[in-house]
């Protein structure tokens, strides 16, 4: 064992320490420091390092009709304004000045509104795009604040319920889906969909999980982890378990 590994110290923080819902879906940190959680019930909190303070997703008068905040993707952007995707209740936006709140939602008369209230995955790529993937699609808000939802022309979504996003250096924009991948660029389209189980059933292709370092792209399923070959459209499973069940990857990071 190496000094550093020895020297490294970790502390559970539970509901014994104040956290008021031991159900926790993502973990950021902004430029103060301070640690942001999304969870269930009690939506976004922020944790100073002794305390949690909750944080409103929703207006007063949504919270009067649904009761709970149930946030589970979360995001700060590069201009430190807070994200937080809900499950069945939208997008939340805090601006990192004013503090003030903003709010996306499906509209039926607007076709560009959010394409579902079940937010699954929020992404900033390189070009300080946001990326909101949910069950009925996907949504993009760019730089200048131009907000969207991505239509595909004929070829379609293999599945409209969007798992994970990445990209790689290309400008490539890569799309998880519940039966599938996809690739994307504002030049070409969206692609047709890549299987890493070409064979598979059910949930076999759930991509739930996308990581990018440079051209490579990790690509997290149900059944493991691959590493694709974006030129070439091949997975190559990674091996990193003898003799033990295949994990399921939620998510892939890196330090």
């Amino acid at each position: 064992m190496s000094q550093s590994t020895a020297d490294t110290l970790f502390k559970r923080i539970g509901v014994d320490d104040g956290l008021p819902n031991a159900t926790i879906y993502g973990v950021a940190q902004d430029a103060e420091g301070f640690i942001w959680l999304s969870s269930t019930n009690s939506g976004l909190l922020r944790y100073d390092g002794y305390q949690f303070t909750e944080f409103q997703v929703l207006t007063p008068d949504e919270m009067n009709k649904m009761g709970s905040q149930d946030v589970g993707s979360l995001l700060i952007d590069r201009q430190h304004n807070i994200w937080a995707g809900t499950w069945g209740y939208g997008l939340s936006r805090i601006d990192a000045k004013t503090g003030q709140l903003q709010r996306f939602r499906t509209d039926p008369n607007d076709p560009d509104s959010l394409a579902s209230m079940q937010v699954q995955v929020l992404f900033e790529d390189a070009q300080s795009n946001l990326w909101v993937g949910s069950t009925g699609g996907v949504n993009r808000m760019s730089a200048d604040g131009h907000w969207q939802r991505l239509r595909f022309g004929s070829r379609q979504l293999a599945h409209p319920r969007i798992w994970s996003l990445s990209q790689t250096a290309d400008k490539t924009l890569w799309i998880g889906t519940s039966a599938g991948l996809h690739a994307w660029r504002e030049d070409s389209g969206l692609s047709e969909v890549m299987l890493p189980f070409p064979k598979g059933s059910g949930r076999d292709n759930e991509i739930r999980a996308l990581y990018s370092t440079g051209d490579k792209l990790w690509v997290g399923t149900r059944q493991g982890l691959f590493v694709l070959d974006p030129k070439l459209g091949t997975f190559e499973l990674a091996q990193f378990f003898e003799n033990r069940a295949t994990p399921i990857i939620n998510v892939i990071s890196a330090d």
